[in-house]
């Protein structure tokens, strides 16, 4: 029984630092596909990092919304 609250603590301390699904499985289908070779490493590095800097972007401009009565 102790381990069972253990474990509901745990996946709800980390539950908020994962990925959305939809996110997961882009970044994760770039990096297979720099496994694979369909991509070079540096342009999927570089694809995942201008996605990170885009959606931060994305939520920064939609809190100032919400921020300014909207």
């Amino acid at each position: 029984m102790s381990t069972e609250n253990n474990v509901g603590a745990a996946v709800k301390s980390v539950r908020p630092a994962l990925l959305p699904p939809g996110e997961l499985a882009y970044y994760g289908g770039l990096g297979l596909m720099a496994v694979f070779g369909l991509v070079e490493w540096p342009v999927a590095g570089v694809l995942a990092f201008g996605t990170m800097i885009a959606r931060a972007g994305r939520e920064s401009s939609q809190a100032r919304a919400r921020g300014s009565g909207g």
